[in-house]
């Protein structure tokens, strides 16, 4: 009998026990927020459709920032496009998106508007950013210089500010005419102005300063 008692009091001990742990799962939220596949979304979302960043650098792809935005503007995702082919396949939820994908060179932005997910459909959404080389040189009784270099866009904003260093300096532009100032650092009243110097995509433009003591 004593045994009896005490398996039932253990039975029942363990059915209060499964009750309280049931109750309190039933306690939590409906939506309670969870990751999957990166996102951040609510326990009983879906990820239906597929999306692939793909940025490229003068037609190669090439690793960069990406956000992408609900309908209502609110960021819902960030990562980078990186890896051998430069690229992430992101998960998503149906429903209309924005992808905002940013380039390192300038901070240059491009923007996928409307971008529609729907379930068991994969897209690729394609950056491509295109730009010249501007390599910089300067000379010192016609030997290498180091020396102060700036750079104007047309609209007269400066865009870069350096050194040409040892030989040279290379930077990537955007496609544009650019004013070139090169300083003679042990006499700044030395200046080599460029007027007009014009950068092509996929081109590389090289001007060389000329100074003599």
């Amino acid at each position: 009998m004593k045994n009896i008692t005490k398996f039932i009091s253990i039975y029942l001990l363990i059915f209060v026990l499964c009750t309280a742990s049931l109750a309190m799962a039933a306690s939590f939220p409906a939506d309670m927020v969870t990751k999957k596949n990166g996102e951040t979304a609510s326990s009983n979302t879906i990820f239906n459709g597929e999306v692939t960043v793909s940025p490229t650098l003068n037609g190669k792809p090439h690793g960069m920032p990406f956000k992408i935005y609900d309908p209502a503007g609110k960021q819902i995702y960030k990562n980078w496009a990186a890896g051998s082919q430069g690229q992430r396949l992101v998960r998503l939820s149906d429903g209309t998106y924005t992808i905002k994908v940013t380039t390192y060179v300038d901070g240059s932005i491009k923007s996928f508007e409307n971008v529609i997910v729907e379930t068991g459909q994969s897209q690729t959404v394609e950056a491509a950013f295109n730009f010249g080389k501007l390599t910089i040189a300067a000379t010192l009784n016609e030997q290498p210089f180091s020396t102060p270099v700036k750079v104007y866009n047309s609209s007269g904003k400066q865009v870069l500010k350096s050194w040409t260093q040892n030989p040279r300096r290379t930077e990537m532009l955007a496609e544009g005419l650019y004013t070139v100032k090169v300083t003679n650092i042990k006499d700044t009243k030395q200046v080599v102005t460029f007027e007009n110097v014009e950068v092509k995509n996929g081109e590389t433009t090289e001007r060389t300063g000329s100074f003599g003591e």
